[in-house]
């Protein structure tokens, strides 16, 4: 599993990416000790970007609401966003959809970089 992260201000997106399993290849603990750094560090809202998450199961639900704990106890909030629809099913069957907010977003097409003229005084080639 990969986790790719972003930050502003008091907000933090984690793109969780790959499969959120008890197989071995995703060591326990690591998304709800990244939330606990990111709220320790001052982050009062974590969003958890599921639209990469390929497979998920009772452990990966366990990381999930171990990591909303996590931001709670910090004063933080945690938010799911972009659900595939087995792992919907899942936060829904086990009631973390009732405990917390699962908002599905629309993609958003890449916009290129804005334009920054050069300083005053830069060298132009």
């Amino acid at each position: 599993m990969e986790i790719a992260e972003q930050a502003s201000g008091t907000v933090a997106v984690l793109a969780l990416s790959g499969h959120l399993l008890e197989d071995g290849t995703c060591p326990p603990g690591v998304v709800s000790e990244r939330v606990e750094r990111l709220t320790a560090g001052g982050k009062t809202l974590v969003v958890l970007d599921l639209a990469g998450l390929d497979g998920i199961d009772a452990m990966g639900i366990g990381e999930i609401a171990g990591a909303y704990r996590r931001a709670r106890s910090h004063g933080a909030d945690l938010k799911l966003i972009n659900p595939r629809p087995r792992v919907d099913r899942l936060l829904s069957v086990t009631k973390l959809r009732t405990m917390i907010d699962v908002w599905d977003l629309p993609e958003v097409e890449p916009r290129p970089p804005a334009y920054h003229p050069a300083a005053p005084g830069a060298l132009r080639v």
